[in-house]
């Protein structure tokens, strides 16, 4: 009885600190996201009134510029522009970390959103030399997504390849149903990322190679608050592919962003 007693009494004495250390974890947690938001907005402001300022001497405002203040002043304008798009996707990617945040999916078809993205990059790809092919599975099912961020997560995955991918090849846009889900993947012919390195590439401002980036960042977090996931595997022969698994229309229709299970099988060819 002693035994059983004291088995007890230790099993409620693990449960209590467990509960304490993850109500201390919540707590700091949120602290950390307060923070950030009012450091990222305390950023944002003096950035946009100084690069409105920018803008206004670059058309004229205090008189004419020589050719070299006007070239000057334009890059730092141009600078603040990217460290306020930096800024705003960080904010972003803390919001979207808020399990209490949500995002309203709705019924879309697969085709036409990625072949958006896809038609919109094509000539970009041409300036780099890179072929965009289609292998794509034809009656796609329709898929529970949020259009802008499944959208901007495929336009990301898509540019990142164009990036890497050496002229004179292919990067390949391949789009297949599977289970309950559809697979979009993206299939470069680059030098890749190593294994060890994968999981850091879908954290803000980490990049292999150096270089800031917040696409992948914003990607994961997006998709699988509209309960689908993105992975990173070899191709082959070489490079990378990247791909993005999101539900199908539920019996129920869209509307939630609850997680649901994303099955990672690939049908067999």
């Amino acid at each position: 009885m002693d035994v059983t007693k004291k088995t007890h009494d230790s099993r409620e004495e693990t449960d209590v600190r467990v509960q304490v250390l993850e109500a201390e974890l919540k707590r700091r947690d949120e602290e950390l996201t307060r923070l950030y938001s009012s450091l990222i907005q305390g950023l944002e402001t003096p950035l946009s009134i100084s690069r409105e300022f920018l803008v206004m001497v670059l058309q004229g405002l205090g008189g004419d510029l020589s050719e070299d203040t006007q070239s000057y002043l334009g890059q730092v304008e141009k600078q603040c522009a990217r460290v306020m798009a930096c800024l705003e996707g960080l904010q972003e990617w803390w919001r979207l970390r808020d399990p209490s945040h949500r995002l309203e999916v709705a019924e879309r078809s697969a085709y036409e959103l990625v072949q958006g993205c896809v038609s919109r990059l094509e000539s970009h790809a041409q300036a780099a030399g890179v072929v965009l092919a289609r292998e794509i599975q034809e009656g796609l099912p329709s898929i529970c997504v949020h259009e802008e961020t499944f959208g901007r997560s495929i336009h990301t995955l898509i540019e990142n390849a164009i990036r890497v991918a050496p002229a004179g090849t292919d990067v390949t846009i391949r789009m297949y149903s599977s289970d309950e889900h559809v697979v979009v993947e993206v299939e470069d012919r680059g030098v890749g990322i190593p294994e060890s390195d994968r999981e850091s590439v879908f954290l803000p401002f980490e990049r292999p190679g150096g270089g800031i980036g917040l696409g992948l960042a914003l990607a994961r977090e997006s998709l699988r608050k509209q309960g689908g996931e993105i992975e990173i595997q070899d191709a082959r022969p070489v490079g990378l592919c990247v791909s993005v698994r999101v539900p199908l229309r539920s019996i129920d229709g869209c509307g939630t962003t609850g997680t649901r299970d994303t099955g990672r099988d690939r049908p067999a060819t």
